[in-house]
């Protein structure tokens, strides 16, 4: 049911005094009291101003300037008018029938209010939204902005756990309800739906938005913060990236020989070109705009090798990685490394399904698998030494390389300097 809640504030003069037994008169000044008013139920609160009925001008709902006091008078009113308006707004975030004893619980203190775990979610998302940046250099050195990819990856973790709240029917459910065993509760919902470390995603966006909750006194305590998210050890035989081959084909290929519209083919081209660029430095779509924003700030020539050297905000780490002649190829082709293609990290991705159909390739190619595919040719095609190639990646330890690719037999062969088994003669 849609509640829709209504407050009103009225200050009224309290003129109920009696004669006192001994016969003096009604004091000079009258005690002004609020009067609040939500959806027809009232509830009275004094305010701790006395004021000559003569100064107080109702119509108005102030002291009048003949009052002595009337600046300070008006000054308190005011400002305890806002503080109920305050507490209504909080009693109000949900759907939910609000009551005016309930509004001056909240504001004496005497309830706390509680908040539904949609309300923060909804919050929290705002508060990203607010910190998007598109400044290359503030997204490098400043923890207070966020790119628009990572605020679309957390649209979709709270997307999800709005879902959860839905499926298993907590929709009313309160932030000071996740705990431990709700937490579980999730995880089991989420292996039916996701990969382990992309759930795992989602309880670390769980688990700050229990901090959010923290700040704003919300809750007391993040009660989840010991929890520990469980990471599987990346299966080499998920690994989504191209083999030398298949980058060939989709090197060379000719768009606008499909039977699509010439418009779409020209898409799907540009999208190609700027896949290629980023596999061949090894970056996430995020680097790739911001070198392409701003590609001087990036580029160093050392020995006559030109390099793009760039901190990540994630790892506050350098990547240097050396342009290849195709990456000049891609920027003579666009008129300057400053006019490569860009696009969201949504239509890319997009856009790359239908480049993987296209061409036939049976695995699902987004902007990650790029840099997982720098990572495998430099690992297994080329014996790049494991140190190098995270360093060319920007990677805080060699440990994280296993994320991207592993080694394997190609690279066995080729430093083992192995040769085809002998063929037996029968």
């Amino acid at each position: 049911m849609f509640y829709q809640n209504r407050m009103q504030v009225l200050f009224k003069l309290r003129r109920n005094y009696r004669p006192s037994k001994r016969g003096k008169p009604k004091p000079a000044e009258v005690a002004l009291y609020a009067r609040i008013t939500v959806n027809t139920y009232t509830a009275d609160i004094s305010t701790n101003v006395k004021v000559n009925p003569r100064h107080w001008n109702q119509a108005k709902q102030k002291v009048t300037d003949a009052a002595p006091t009337a600046d300070l008078d008006n000054q308190l009113l005011e400002r305890m008018k806002v503080k109920l308006k305050k507490a209504f707004n909080l009693l109000d975030q949900d759907d939910v029938h609000v009551t005016a004893q309930q509004v001056l619980e909240v504001y004496r203190g005497q309830k706390r209010v509680r908040y539904t775990i949609q309300t923060m979610l909804e919050r929290l998302l705002k508060q990203h939204e607010e910190r998007i940046s598109d400044d290359p250099d503030e997204l490098a050195t400043s923890k207070d902005v966020i790119s628009g990819d990572t605020y679309e990856a957390y649209q979709k973790y709270t997307n999800n756990i709005l879902d959860y709240l839905v499926d298993s029917k907590q929709t009313r459910a309160y932030i000071d309800e996740i705990d431990e065993a709700w937490l579980n509760e999730f995880k089991a919902w989420g292996q039916r739906k996701f990969a382990i470390n992309y759930l795992g995603k989602h309880l670390y966006y769980i688990k700050s938005l229990l901090d959010y909750a923290v700040l704003k006194k919300a809750v007391r305590s993040n009660s989840i913060k010991p929890y520990k998210v469980e990471k599987d050890e990346p299966d080499p035989d998920d690994m989504v990236f191209l083999y030398p081959d298949e980058l060939a084909l989709l090197q060379t290929f000719n768009f606008h020989s499909l039977s699509i519209k010439p418009e779409r083919a020209v898409r799907l081209e540009r999208l190609r070109d700027a896949y290629i660029f980023m596999q061949q430095i090894g970056t996430h779509h995020a680097e790739y705009k911001q070198f392409v924003a701003a590609p001087s700030s990036y580029l160093r020539v050392v020995s006559g090798v030109s390099f793009i050297r760039m901190k990540r905000k994630k790892t506050k780490k350098y990547l240097i990685a050396p342009l290849k002649p195709i990456n000049f190829s891609l920027a003579e082709k666009y008129g300057g490394f400053d006019k490569l293609p860009t696009c969201s990290l949504t239509q890319f991705n997009d856009g790359l399904t239908l480049i993987s159909a296209y061409l036939g390739f049976h695995k699902t190619l987004t902007t990650k698998s790029a840099r997982k595919t720098f990572a495998d040719h430099n690992l297994n095609e080329h014996a790049t030494d494991v140190h190098t190639t995270a360093r060319m990646m920007g990677l805080s330890s060699i440990e994280y390389l296993k994320h991207y690719a592993h080694i394997d037999e190609r690279r066995m062969i080729r430093e083992m300097n192995l040769q085809p088994d002998p063929v037996s003669e029968s």
